[in-house]
């Protein structure tokens, strides 16, 4: 606490920030005015117009807000990466450690200051929504003009029109899309407009369209001219930025990763640190053996540019040095992190390692595995998350992704991205998202979505198609999801170091520059990734384990990988064999004898019964329509005959027996054949003389 003049915001101490705490609190009076002192890890929002309060609360949700005379502070804290003071904006400031702020009960010009709500809690943002939040005060200040006076002009009957040719004039002036959202939304809030979803949707279309086929300055200027008059309207558009000559520059394509066969080329973003604390754009360029830096690389009439390092949610790739190490010293420097940060198993750890070298080169297999981390709270789950999210490639990382926060990521080039989750716990109930999970092992997979836009809709695809790492207390109700998941349970250990400091940050930055380094060679054709023979591995088991094998082959720590997925493909061998279809398997096989064309299902049924140990279950006619097992719970007969027809492909058929109806099934040889493969059961081997002997599949 700092003591304020009376009705003042100014303190009463001069070099009150050097001053202790103690220093502060005995200068306080009676009477005073109360300020604090901003320090990490926490930082304050201070809103001067009470109209934008949500541009700020939409994206943190709720946190502890003081009423001032003209707006509001917001209390936040940062989980790490801390933010830039920044005091430009007349509309919305970012206040952090060497400011002070006023704070309840003070007084100033009969304006009282008070919590909103004085039980809430002050919200802890990650990394990402704190870079986001300085974004928007950043767009705030370079843009608060042009927001101050078309707010003024959003008037009904109008604000539809300017949006749309706004949205135009803003894209063709260079403003990147995210500043341009800022300033359509402070716009919509300023000027009371309550359709912003549907101004910010219309800007998302006008920016994913062909620059060619966007209307803006002469549509803007029309539409501003019937409203202002031409003289004003030529005043508000001199406060947009020059469009670009498109002739000059050429098409202008924004990218995060970009492999050009011919060549070969690979381009891939980068940050460059500006002495601002911020990161400019660059273009890293691989090829045709060596790196370089660039500002853009042109194919054609098509000028490639970087992503800016503030469009998307990971801490950009800075590169300061062009030599590049090789896979298995890439190994090491990566285990040894994992050595230093977390507690596990030999073979785990090798593991994690595998997952975050293959992050990087994702594209060179047909399938995926999955990361599935289970354990109670303290057990290490979030911390390698953590020491995931700085090492993989392009990460989407974050606690309870929502389906639409995937799809904005997924938009972004097509290229293979890492997306890690915690809290993963119900998600099976998102059946939007699981769309995307379940899909995404597989090379080339799309999934559609319906997208409401000002012309209607449309169905967009979007790659789901890269690698998955999640976190949960326990394993989610979703078999499909599951048989990818390589699944690791956590234990709460004691790592050489459990926490991250600016030290391993830098470090973890230089080792992701080598990996992105490492990527583009093997991209290019200029480092090959090893081939490796296993002859266990098997179907499924193949696609999922062989990328790992693949990334650790010929290290030292290989044979610990090796071993561990050997146990797992074994653990799901097991599985099947004793799961109910490789039940159902040995029933039919007991049933079919030479000759034997079709199995009666009473029959079945009751082979089934003897082979688990069912009992029956009648109902009120004293029929069965179910049994009980010790092994496999309940049973029905509308299971065993879902199995027989779709994991078995056996055919069924409706026959009448002795004036009875009956159903029958027969069996598909070679169908059943691979189905007795899978689940074990070798019918030469049949305990009951009725075995039928080999036939031909034909």
């Amino acid at each position: 606490m700092i003591p304020l003049s009376r009705n003042s915001k100014q303190p009463k101490i001069q070099g009150w920030p050097s001053k202790s705490a103690e220093e502060l609190l005995i200068a306080l009076e009676e009477g005073d005015n109360i300020g604090l002192r901003v320090k990490k890890p926490f930082f304050v929002i201070d809103i001067d117009n009470r109209k934008l309060l949500n541009l700020i609360l939409d994206e943190i949700g709720p946190t502890l807000i003081v009423e001032t005379r003209r707006g509001y502070h917001l209390y936040l804290k940062a989980k790490s990466y801390y933010p830039t003071n920044n005091k430009k904006s007349q509309l919305i400031q970012l206040l952090a450690e060497g400011c002070q702020i006023v704070a309840p009960p003070s007084t100033i010009d009969g304006h009282t200051y008070r919590f909103v709500d004085q039980n809430a809690a002050i919200a802890t943002l990650d990394d990402r929504a704190v870079e986001k939040l300085e974004r928007i005060v950043e767009a705030l200040a370079e843009h608060e003009k042009i927001i101050a006076k078309f707010s003024e002009v959003w008037t009904p009957g109008h604000r539809h029109n300017i949006s749309l040719w706004l949205n135009g004039a803003l894209r063709k002036s260079g403003i990147e899309r995210f500043e341009a959202a800022v300033i359509i939304k402070s716009i919509c809030l300023l000027g009371g407009d309550p359709e912003i979803n549907d101004r910010l949707t219309a800007l998302k279309t006008s920016y994913e369209r062909d620059i060619a086929e966007v209307a803006g300055w002469s549509r803007l200027r029309e539409e501003l001219a019937s409203i202002v008059g031409e003289e004003k309207a030529e005043e508000l558009l001199s406060l947009l930025p020059s469009p670009r000559e498109e002739k000059e520059d050429g098409k202008r394509r924004f990218v995060l990763s970009l492999f050009i066969q011919s060549g070969p080329i690979v381009l891939e973003a980068l940050g460059e640190p500006n002495g601002l604390g911020d990161y400019d754009s660059k273009l890293l360029v691989y090829g045709p053996n060596s790196f370089e830096k660039r500002e853009s690389y042109r194919v054609g009439d098509t000028i490639i540019v970087a992503r800016p390092p503030r469009s998307y949610p990971y801490r950009p790739y800075v590169v300061n040095d062009f030599e590049a190490r090789s896979r298995l010293e890439l190994i090491d420097l990566i285990h040894r992190e994992v050595e230093r940060f977390i507690d596990a198993e030999p073979e785990e750890k090798a593991t994690f390692t595998a997952f975050v070298l293959l992050s990087y080169v994702q594209e060179f297999f047909d399938a995926l595995p999955y990361l599935y981390l289970v354990g109670d709270n303290e057990s290490g789950k979030s911390h390698l998350l953590n020491l995931m999210a700085e090492l993989c490639y392009r990460p989407l990382a974050g606690v309870s992704h929502t389906a639409a926060d995937l799809y904005s990521y997924l938009e972004d080039d097509g290229l293979p991205l890492t997306i890690i989750e915690d809290e993963f716990q119900g998600s099976e109930k998102d059946t939007e998202k699981m769309k995307i999970y379940k899909s995404g092992y597989k090379k080339g997979a799309r999934v559609a979505r319906v997208v409401t836009y000002e012309g209607g809709r449309r169905v967009d695809y979007f790659n789901s198609y890269g690698l998955k790492i999640v976190a949960a207390e326990k394993l989610i109700e979703n078999k499909g999801f599951i048989q990818r998941c390589i699944v690791i349970e956590m234990v709460e250990g004691y790592p050489e170091k459990d926490h991250y400091d600016a030290e391993d940050y830098s470090r973890f930055a230089r080792l992701r520059s080598e990996l992105l380094k490492w990527r583009m060679r093997v991209l290019a054709g200029h480092e090959s990734l090893p081939k490796v023979e296993a002859d266990w591995l098997r179907g499924r088991d193949r696609e999922l384990y062989l990328p790992l094998l693949t990334m650790l082959h010929g290290s030292p720590i290989y044979h610990a990988l090796e071993g561990f997925l050997r146990q797992k493909a074994e653990e799901k061998r097991r599985e099947r064999e004793g799961s109910l279809e490789a039940a159902i398997c040995r029933a039919v096989v007991k049933l079919l004898v030479d000759g034997t064309s079709e199995i009666e299902f009473p029959e079945l049924w009751g082979e089934l019964k003897a082979e688990v140990g069912g009992v029956e279950e009648l109902d009120k006619n004293g029929i069965a329509r179910s049994m009980h097992s010790d092994v496999y719970g309940n049973i029905s007969k509308r299971d065993v005959a879902n199995i027989l027809a779709g994991k078995l492909g056996m055919v069924r058929r409706r026959t009448t027996k002795n004036g009875s109806t009956m159903i029958t099934y027969t069996p598909h040889w070679p169908k059943l054949a691979r189905a007795l493969r899978k689940y074990g059961v070798n019918a030469s081997n049949a305990s009951s003389p009725r075995s039928p002997s080999p036939r031909n599949p034909d």
